[in-house]
């Protein structure tokens, strides 16, 4: 994977991997996205992740998309 920061406020990453099941003839392949935005005491932050061939098993496919936001008082 590789990672980012930008600046002081913001934040990338982006990584992939394969996962191999050995008694499996299909790999897991998962990639992922993520970045944070921090201002203050208020941080963002969004990453959206997918796998295909879950369990080594074809065409059994999953996806995760997830947003929050955080406050410090």
């Amino acid at each position: 994977g590789v990672s980012l920061a930008v600046n002081e406020n913001l934040s990338i990453s982006w990584g992939t991997r394969d996962v191999d099941f050995g008694g499996s003839t299909t790999e897991q392949q998962d990639s992922g996205v993520a970045a944070s935005y921090t201002m203050g005491g208020i941080t963002l932050v969004g990453s959206a992740n997918s796998s295909d061939n879950v369990a080594g098993t074809e065409g059994t496919n999953d996806s995760h998309k997830e947003l929050s936001v955080s406050f410090a008082f």
